[in-house]
């Protein structure tokens, strides 16, 4: 495992898919979010257009634009259809 920044500290295994297992099934936060999905892609541009914003979200794809965010969606809900992966736990 790659050496963790200094304001974070190393979850147990069981933790571990205790949020992967949360994450992987919430389909929304008490109206407040939810998961992106195709009809989303146009209001998800627009923000993180501002690398201010995009800088600090290290799994958003460089070059914020309306067909890396289209791909970069697609990618996360194959990937949340393919479900967790095996991280050597």
């Amino acid at each position: 495992m790659a050496e963790l920044p200094i304001a974070r500290g190393a979850a147990s295994t069981e933790k571990q898919n205790r949020i992967r297992n949360a994450v992987s099934t919430t389909e929304s936060l008490a109206g407040i979010a939810e998961v992106a999905r195709a009809q989303d892609v146009d209001a998800l541009t627009a923000l993180p257009a501002d690398p201010q914003i995009s800088g600090r979200i290290y799994t958003l794809p460089g070059g914020i634009n309306h067909d890396t965010i289209a791909t970069f969606i697609d990618r996360q809900l194959a990937e949340r259809e393919r479900g967790p992966r095996d991280t050597g736990n």
